[in-house]
């Protein structure tokens, strides 16, 4: 289960909104992130990806934070704005789609509080 706030920019107007996901409804959400570990960690871009390549800079960063260790306490933070985090952030984003909520999931009855 998670949660996130994400701005929705309609008519030069933003509005932030806060939205669910629920794993047992969704079965994407787990092979989404299972796909994280695909991604490279070091900085370095694979052959394919570095050759020369004109730079868009109206493209937003994608950046993916999260714990780089199973103690929890050291984090790692992966960014880009036209490789393989942002690949996996644009593809990840269309499959979950339709998995996002507006109602917090319940367990035994009771709905999640936010935590962001």
């Amino acid at each position: 289960m998670g949660e996130r706030w994400r701005r929705d920019d309609v008519l030069g107007k933003t509005k932030r909104v806060h939205d669910w996901i629920d794993s047992r409804a969704c079965p994407w959400l787990l092979e989404v992130l299972a796909s994280l570990s695909t991604l490279p960690k070091n900085g370095v871009l694979p052959p394919d990806r570095a050759k020369s390549q004109s730079l868009a800079f109206d493209v937003k960063t994608v950046s993916v934070t999260g714990p780089a260790s199973v103690d929890g306490e050291t984090r790692i933070t992966l960014s880009d704005r036209l490789g393989p985090v942002s690949d996996w952030w644009w593809r990840s984003s269309e499959i979950l789609k339709p998995c996002w909520q507006a109602d917090p999931p319940k367990v035994g009855g009771v709905p999640l509080r936010p935590q962001l």
